[in-house]
């Protein structure tokens, strides 16, 4: 029987990235790509995720520390917070007055506001947050009672498409690359068999004409392992909206540091002689390791559906 998992909203994140190799043509294993190696992660002041609920409304969820320095915030009373509920860009402003197990209680400023809750459930890297519940008083002062799940949308201003060139030296990378952590999203951790479903949208100078995700892995002790995806392309266009690309998982993972949704623009595959074709064109003339190739503005990813066997 086949069960359906909603996935929930990021709701508080750290950034981490990471050079991971991608593996386009769907092969399992490294081939000759190199490993993984992380970046320290940017300290945060303060946090903004979007979400959006089965009917269609979005909710930006903005939250400002009051204190602390940890790469993963964890929230406190005091914090201040700002919730935007579109159509109609309702507004409410206010503060976590209590901590309640996972729930947070979030009073709006208004006078004589009732106080809402929202519940995260918290991973070693992210706090996710997995549903509202309440009356949500806005600032001009009307309220709206919800009791929603909410689907997770990560919004990024850019993300940097990046040369992964491995095969010895040569200009026959493999493709544009950004990785981003699974735990961002949820924490479920993936099982052969089960299919994730991403959607995302976004803005580019040139269409991405072989564009992909899949999920890989560092293992505790080095390397990567790829767990599926990266096979199954799309062509976009330099404005694409709510595309869906589905990601079936072949491989149960190694005992992990990290997983991460691997997304790329591949520029190359081998025909039936072993020889490299490219997708219009090479790397341009003296491309090297991690130069940046193309970029994508108001990049939206989100992880909304896992199918488990």
């Amino acid at each position: 029987m086949k069960n359906t998992s909603k996935l929930l909203i990021v709701f508080f994140a750290t950034a981490l990235a990471f050079s991971m190799a991608a593996c386009s043509s769907g092969g399992a294993g490294g081939g000759g790509s190199p490993a993984p190696s992380p970046s320290a992660p940017a300290e945060p002041t303060s946090t903004r995720f979007e979400s959006k609920d089965a009917d269609g409304n979005t909710y930006v969820l903005e939250i400002t520390k009051a204190s602390g320095s940890r790469a993963v915030y964890t929230p406190k009373a005091g914090d201040n917070y700002v919730l935007t509920i579109n159509p109609g860009n309702k507004i409410s402003r206010g503060t976590i007055t209590n901590i309640d197990g996972d729930d947070l209680i979030l009073q709006p400023s208004n006078t004589d506001s009732d106080p809402f809750t929202v519940t995260v459930e918290k991973t070693s890297t992210a706090a996710l947050m997995t549903s509202i519940e309440g009356t949500i008083t806005t600032d001009d002062g009307k309220t709206t009672t919800v009791t929603v799940e909410v689907i997770p949308v990560g919004t990024y201003e850019t993300i940097k498409l990046t040369a992964n060139i491995w095969e010895d030296g040569k200009a026959a990378g493999e493709a544009y690359l950004a990785v981003f952590g699974l735990s961002d999203f949820s924490t479920v951790i993936p099982q052969k068999g089960d299919v994730f479903k991403f959607m995302i949208s976004g803005t580019t100078k040139t269409p991405l004409k072989k564009f992909s995700c899949e999920l890989s892995i560092r293992p505790i002790g080095g390397g990567y392992q790829w767990l599926g995806g990266g096979g199954n392309y799309v062509e976009l266009l330099t404005t694409f909206q709510d595309v869906i690309i589905e990601v079936e998982i072949l491989n149960d993972p190694l005992p992990y540091e990290f997983i991460g949704i691997v997304i790329s623009n591949s520029l190359w595959r081998k025909d039936e002689n072993g020889e490299y074709i490219f997708n219009d064109g090479k790397f341009p003339a003296g491309t090297k390791q991690n130069d940046v190739i193309d970029t994508i503005n108001n990049f939206k990813i989100s992880l909304f559906e896992i199918n488990r066997q």
